[in-house]
């Protein structure tokens, strides 16, 4: 079992828990769903089609997908958690626009 937490800024707010809050009942059951996939499975889910290693961003940066609604993770080991950045619709095939939010708040995560 792994363990996870979402974002946090300086400002104490997580952007992310309020993506998802604001997402239409059906769509929040389907992105908890997989949450908590990866708090049980963690790594072995890169077998799968629910997580995928995000290239050219380094190590330890991941794609969580549900259906169209994705979520950038990244892997705290010294912490030995999931990190949860950043929350999005996938609209077409490259979304770099969100993947370079995702890792923007993985920059300010990893300043602090």
């Amino acid at each position: 079992m792994y363990t996870y937490e979402y974002y946090t800024t300086r400002q104490g707010e997580q952007p992310l828990r309020d993506w998802i809050a604001a997402l239409p009942k059906n769509e929040r059951a389907i992105i908890r769903q997989k949450i908590q996939k990866l708090a049980e499975e963690g790594f072995k889910l890169l077998k799968t089609n629910m997580l995928k290693t995000i290239e050219d961003y380094g190590g330890d940066f991941y794609e969580l997908i549900g259906g169209h609604l994705r979520i950038g993770v990244y892997f705290d080991r010294s912490k030995n958690m999931f990190i949860l950045l950043h929350g999005w619709r996938k609209k077409r095939q490259r979304q770099p626009r969100e993947i370079d939010k995702a890792f923007s708040k993985l920059k300010d995560y990893l300043s602090y």
